[in-house]
């Protein structure tokens, strides 16, 4: 990757023209216009004055800057000297780059309408049912033999677990854990905890038991459910109930879909994120921005009936969230990966046998696949027209990599979003870039979702212009609860 360190960046060229006196001399001044067509530095800013009047020109790098961004530079430039100008005893912090229209339209420029859905993911996914019922939801992709269920068979498994769930009191805002591993029981779970009402806290049987103990403890949930085998890994703590899901006899519960009245506001699963201080700390999501994530996702995604979705992340990250909930209300089915993390030549023998179309990956694991496939390029991908990659910032070598592995025609989406904001804020559409493009400045996050807005602030919370270095905030009803 082009890194970019000049000796000298910025220059500020500063003249005032007073008028010239040489004593005893008959000499006069006269004002040359001057042109440069070089640039002594990536940038630099030449003013000279006469009378009340202030002249300026700017010289920069044109394979750094274009014209559009250094017009913008020269209309912040004269805002601050008119905000100076306003009012001279502002301290630097308060004077404004921005003139009204331009703050109008940062404020309005995310503004997009929410999606309109209020119906919480498990009553999408039974309306789904209804209409393809006998369609693959889930397909574990193992060694050997693939298990599967069909919409009917996972809306009727996890029923008659949700309504034994409704018997050991869960409902709204009852939290249960599911420590379950990659099998078609942990996905059943999830969704017998939502049709009961509750809110699921997910745990990671492979993470330390230093951490399984914290959120267990932290979450305050008094039920959890586990394999009778993986009860053994969990610790034992006082006023935790297990149900063993492998040992309990669904056959006297009822089949049918439970009528649990669940309010938007009411929680749908926590997630324990590493938190800024390294202790895990607990991520409340509701059931209204969970069902507005749904749609979002199935939109931006593209989901149709017949796709077939790879479900990389373990359930204890909020990706899976992504990976799971839009395609089983679209129709799709989801293809669970198997408890191996897969290389690049596994990764490809499961997209083409299980007919992937879509996969939502690390971005990490994504640069190792493009890196592999980019030196010995399989003959095709199966039926895989499109691949996501998020969790950290995108690598520019991966773009410089993309079209050398073939695979310019799947589309690629940078996507964005911390655990707080639901998943996923902001998405860009990667398929037309080069490294070439992005070079230094790195991968766009791109545009926020509808119902999310995105803006720069500085340290005094002051908004900043497009192109300013300051820290992302968002905002929007897909936050979770302070």
């Amino acid at each position: 990757m082009f890194n970019h360190q000049p000796v000298v960046a910025d220059l500020l060229d500063k003249q005032l023209s007073g008028g010239l006196r040489v004593a005893n001399l008959p000499a006069e001044q006269q004002a040359l216009a001057q042109r440069s067509h070089a640039a002594a530095s990536d940038l630099m800013l030449a003013t000279s004055g006469e009378g009340e009047q202030l002249n300026a020109a700017f010289t920069y790098a044109t394979d750094i800057f274009d014209q559009a961004t250094i017009a913008r530079l020269a209309a912040h430039w004269r805002n601050l000297l008119a905000s100076v100008c306003a009012d001279p005893l502002q301290t630097v912090a308060e004077l404004s780059m921005l003139s009204t229209d331009e703050r109008a339209q940062l404020l309005d420029i995310d503004s997009a309408a929410k999606a309109d859905t209020t119906t919480p993911a498990h009553r999408q996914f039974e309306a789904q049912v209804q209409r393809t019922p006998s369609a693959p939801a889930l397909i574990l992709a193992r060694e050997g033999q693939a298990l599967s269920l069909s919409y009917a068979e996972l809306n009727e498994r996890s029923n008659r677990l949700a309504w034994q769930l409704r018997e050991q009191g869960v409902g709204p805002d009852v939290l249960v854990g599911v420590a379950l591993g990659r099998s078609l029981d942990m996905p059943v779970a999830l969704l017998a905890v939502l049709k009961a009402g509750g809110a699921y806290v997910p745990l990671d049987l492979s993470a330390p038991s230093e951490r399984l103990r914290h959120v267990l403890q932290d979450s305050g949930l008094k039920l959890l459910l586990t394999h009778s085998q993986q009860k053994t890994t969990l610790p034992e703590l006082a006023g935790i109930q297990c149900l063993c899901i492998d040992q309990m006899s669904s056959a006297a519960a009822s089949p049918q879909n439970p009528d649990i009245a669940v309010d938007p506001a009411n929680l749908a699963y926590v997630i324990y994120t590493s938190g800024s201080t390294g202790r895990p700390k607990g991520v409340a999501i509701s059931h209204g921005a969970l069902a507005e994530f749904v749609t979002l996702g199935a939109n931006y995604s593209d989901l149709r009936e017949g796709d077939r979705v790879l479900q990389f992340a373990t359930h204890s990250f909020d990706g899976f969230v992504e990976q799971f909930y839009p395609p089983l209300c679209r129709g799709a089915a989801v293809v669970l990966r198997d408890k191996r993390l897969w290389d690049s030549t596994t990764f490809h023998q499961a997209i083409v046998e299980h007919g992937v179309t879509l996969a939502d990956l690390p971005a990490a694991y994504w640069l190792t696949l493009v890196q592999d496939f980019a030196a010995s390029p399989p003959a095709h991908y199966g039926a895989l027209r499109q691949i996501h990659v998020g969790g950290e910032a995108m690598a520019v070598e991966g773009l410089r990599l993309w079209h050398k592995a073939g695979l310019g025609h799947v589309r690629l989406l940078n996507t964005y979003g911390p655990t707080e904001a639901t998943v996923v804020s902001s998405i860009h559409d990667c398929s037309a870039l080069t490294a070439e493009q992005v070079s230094w400045r790195g991968v766009p996050i791109g545009r926020a979702l509808a119902g999310r807005r995105l803006y720069v602030l500085d340290d005094q919370l002051n908004l900043l212009p497009q192109g300013a270095v300051g820290e992302l905030y968002i905002g929007g009803p897909g936050l979770g609860p302070a």
